[in-house]
């Protein structure tokens, strides 16, 4: 079904008889998709529908270039996708994707479980990635620590798990308990760590298989933690007392805090591409970006702005203290830092960009500043990294259940 659209302009996407077959034994041939021609129009939507195995799914992978075209031509903006140079294809999957109906039907098909998971996960990058990560905050580069933390966490485990000959199943359960073992440790949030773990690789899928060995990790790695005297992260937070007109001014803080969490990621993803463009050679991009933290540090003397920014986020939360304009200058700091290619994560950087912003903004709805401020911390990281069932158990087990309602409607 199309809809009514002005075709007299030049159409966005135009497919010319494409066919893609599929060899079936030494002669045979499976026709999944055979002469399709269509058009699309900027601005419009069209909706491809047949029974199930007609070939939508497959016309949408040729679409994207996961399959190549047995014949027929995909032009996107007047170019032939099909006759992509190496490069030129790079840059056209950074501006079209595909959303998957099934998660799994993400993975390669040429490829094993086991080979996917274990895809750049080496032992011996560890002490690189641990090294690249202390640095980056040595330096005042503006990250957070998870980043480092979940790619060693993962890395541990599927090493054990090769060690011990697992399967393919038992070894992505491995490498999930790895990341959830490190996540745990690092925020003292066992719980969270366990969500996380399991939803963050297949976005809007929760592995269930991985709950109990992710559990597992997670309670036994927050244990040594603990016995190491390693504090867990938690913030002293006083919930309003559960009301309708509060909950609106919630809800209304809470879509802001999307706004900020969009802004956030469309500057890293900017920033990154930006940097790249103008200076592809790696060194030079880590020295520019090294001069420009260099200026913004002797602009804002403060140091609020680099490292993780950890008093940041208790100022804001347990005293409702914070600048106007933190948040923004955080997600300048960050992008800089990440585009440059130092070492970290995105979620500590949230945690603050989420927790100024709560903090300034919450009062203008009369909303309190410090629960305002674990508000937007929650809602900025949801946004940020799309785990909402995890962001509510992260909300409890670092501000306590009082506000549970409103930190899971949020």
């Amino acid at each position: 079904m199309t809809m009514a659209f002005d075709h007299t302009q030049e159409p966005l996407v135009r497919v010319n008889h494409l066919s893609k077959y599929f060899p079936v034994g030494h002669r045979s041939q499976l026709k999944a998709v055979d002469d399709v021609s269509f058009e699309i129009y900027k601005g419009e939507t069209v909706s491809l529908v047949g029974e199930s195995g007609c070939g939508k799914s497959t016309t949408g992978r040729c679409l994207i270039r996961i399959y190549e075209p047995t014949s027929g031509e995909v032009y996107y903006e007047g170019k032939d996708i099909t006759k992509l140079s190496k490069q030129e294809k790079k840059e056209f999957t950074n501006k079209v994707q595909m959303i998957f109906q099934n998660p799994y039907a993400s993975l390669n098909p040429r490829m094993t479980v086991k080979e996917i998971v274990g895809e750049g996960l080496k032992l011996n990058l560890i002490p690189s990635i641990f090294l690249s990560t202390l640095l980056t905050h040595l330096c005042g580069g503006s990250a957070g620590r998870e980043g480092a933390a979940l790619q060693m966490g993962g890395t541990i485990g599927f090493e054990v798990g090769t060690v011990l000959h697992l399967d393919d199943r038992d070894l992505r359960t491995a490498t999930l308990a790895g990341m959830a073992a490190f996540f745990a440790a690092l925020f003292g949030t066992p719980l969270a760590a366990t969500i996380f773990a399991m939803a963050v690789i297949s976005v809007g899928l929760l592995y269930h298989a991985a709950l109990v060995p992710c559990l597992i990790a997670s309670l036994t790695a927050f244990g040594v933690s603990s016995l190491m005297h390693v504090e867990p992260t938690s913030f002293a937070v006083i919930a309003p007392s559960l009301e309708l007109s509060m909950l609106l001014r919630v809800a209304i803080l809470a879509a802001l805090s999307a706004f900020v969490s969009i802004l956030f990621c469309d500057v890293l993803h900017w920033m990154e591409h930006t940097m790249q463009r103008f200076f592809p050679n790696p060194y030079l991009r880590v020295l520019v970006g090294s001069a420009v933290l260099i200026v913004l540090s002797l602009l804002f003397p403060s140091g609020d702005y680099n490292g993780a920014g950890s008093s940041v986020i208790h100022r804001a939360v347990e005293q409702g203290e914070a600048h106007p304009l933190a948040f923004l200058l955080k997600i300048l700091f960050t992008a800089v830092t990440l585009s440059a290619g130092f070492k970290g994560g995105e979620v500590v950087p949230s945690f603050f960009i989420g927790a100024c912003f709560g903090c300034a903004v919450g009062p203008l709805l009369g909303i309190p500043a410090g629960f305002a401020a674990s508000v937007g911390l929650i809602c900025v990281f949801c946004g940020a990294v799309n785990c909402p069932i995890a962001s509510t158990f992260l909300a409890i087990e670092l501000f306590g259940a009082d506000g549970i309602l409103y930190y899971a409607m949020a």
